[in-house]
């Protein structure tokens, strides 16, 4: 007789990050590739993990749970390109979902360095790009009020003229490093980057998604009794004869 199972799933979607670019629009970047990610979760080295990681001896080794857990644990690549579905079945709805909790840590943990290792730099630039745009600012801001006060009213033409190409040049150079900020702020948004997530927390049914024991029981009787009947017929055929 085949004890019940219960099988659990997650639905996770996997991070990304936005690069800034010159245009101002990010360019998204899958922290992994949806096949690759479902591909790696389906090797045998990742699982063995996910079982250690649960305190699980090794599959192989007498452990019906340990087996189950191994064997059982998949990913699949849904419909839309960052979606992969986990699932594993265990003897109880908690082990089941113990289980593919410790999927999903294994899948994350991976996509979170990477999250941090690209949001890190973004931020380096995001702070660089700031500190030039308050020194361009405030040159512009200077000239500017310079040129407005007549500082150079008694100078020579060429002087004013020098100092008003500067001006030009400083709002152009002002204009260029706003829009840096702005596109670097946007890419280290929560909307356009972010970490490998569950959609919704895993799911298991309430009831087992093997044949419960009445079940098994009912169908040996109705088995027995379907044999009774053959023998009867059987029986009755041959005295006949």
């Amino acid at each position: 007789m085949v004890p019940p199972r219960w099988t659990a799933k997650v639905t996770v979607q996997i991070g990304q990050v936005a690069m800034a670019n010159a245009n101002g629009t990010p360019a998204k970047l899958t922290l992994e590739n949806q096949l690759t990610a479902a591909e790696r979760v389906n090797q045998p080295n990742f699982r063995l993990n996910v079982i250690k990681a649960l305190g699980l001896p090794e599959p192989d080794t007498g452990s019906k749970k340990a087996d189950l857990a191994f064997d059982s644990l998949r990913a699949a690549a849904e419909r839309s390109p960052d979606l992969v579905t986990l699932q594993a079945s265990s003897y109880s709805k908690e082990e089941a979902l113990e289980i593919v909790d410790a999927a999903f840590k294994g899948l994350s943990t991976t996509h979170r360095k990477l999250f941090e290792q690209s949001t890190e730099v973004t931020q380096q630039e995001l702070t660089r790009a700031q500190d030039n745009l308050s020194a361009a600012d405030t040159e512009y801001r200077n000239a500017t009020n310079a040129l407005k006060s007549g500082l150079t009213a008694n100078a020579a033409g060429a002087r004013d003229v020098l100092v008003s190409n500067t001006v030009s040049l400083l709002r152009a150079q002002v204009s260029d490093l706003r829009q840096q900020v702005n596109a670097y702020r946007d890419a280290l948004s929560p909307v356009q980057s972010y970490p490998t997530r569950a959609v919704a927390p895993a799911y298991v049914p309430e009831r087992p998604s093997t044949p419960s024991r009445t079940v098994w029981v009912l169908g040996g009787v109705i088995i027995g009794l379907l044999i009774g009947a053959a023998f009867a017929l059987l029986r009755d055929a041959l005295k006949g004869a």
